[in-house]
């Protein structure tokens, strides 16, 4: 088989595969969230509410049926994509806050993409450029780190050193407090501080 069908039978496959990866990934999720102890219901409405209010949120969520009927309930709404409201913020719906921390969330894994790419490159390059060398065993020694390394713990250390110490970047916030962020275009403040032709708010924020 030639390189390029073999790459076509892989595609297919992997295509075939992934509605079964995904119902697999959902229902390991609903039987841990179940299994989980405690009741979402006293961790909505606290313990102190009567009897009464929590069977009408435990029927208004559908946790009063058998582990069966909710499982068929669960899957009949993903597949129609309804993801109904959060549980810790009543009344907002799942869809509404994926819709508000998607740009950041697309703008932190493209810049973090790019740093990735613009390191590793450039350290790959040098270490083997000079093969058995000082440089070289840094350069390996770095890549065994950086993947070693928890990102969640990475990720904090970072924090601490450039948004803490260095003051460089907000903290818990995509845009300093102390400034209005650009007009919402995209919802991409990269984008939008362009688009608004506000260089220096692109300048402030992922240059300097």
């Amino acid at each position: 088989m030639s390189r390029s069908k073999a790459l076509y039978s892989y595609i297919l496959i992997r295509l075939l595969l992934a509605p079964l990866m995904l119902w697999t990934i959902s229902t390991l999720v609903f039987l841990l969230l179940r299994a989980t102890p405690g009741d979402p219901v006293d961790a909505i409405l606290g313990p102190k509410v009567s009897t009464a209010t929590k069977e009408a949120l435990r029927v208004e969520l559908g946790l009063d049926g058998s582990l069966l009927e909710q499982y068929l309930n669960y899957l009949g709404k993903l597949l129609s994509f309804d993801l109904g409201t959060s549980m810790t913020t009543r009344g907002e719906s799942v869809w509404q806050i994926i819709q508000n921390y998607f740009p950041a969330t697309v703008e932190l894994a493209v810049f973090s993409m790019a740093i990735a790419l613009i390191v590793g490159i450039t350290v790959g390059s040098i270490a083997a450029s000079n093969p058995d060398t000082k440089l070289d065993i840094g350069g390996r020694l770095f890549g065994i780190i950086t993947y070693a390394v928890p990102p969640f713990w990475a990720g904090m250390i970072l924090q601490l050193i450039f948004a803490v110490q260095l003051k460089w970047f907000p903290l818990g916030t995509r845009f300093p407090i102390t400034e209005n962020p650009p007009p919402t275009i995209t919802g991409l403040y990269t984008i939008d501080s362009i688009f608004s032709g506000n260089i220096n708010h692109f300048l402030h924020l992922y240059i300097i």
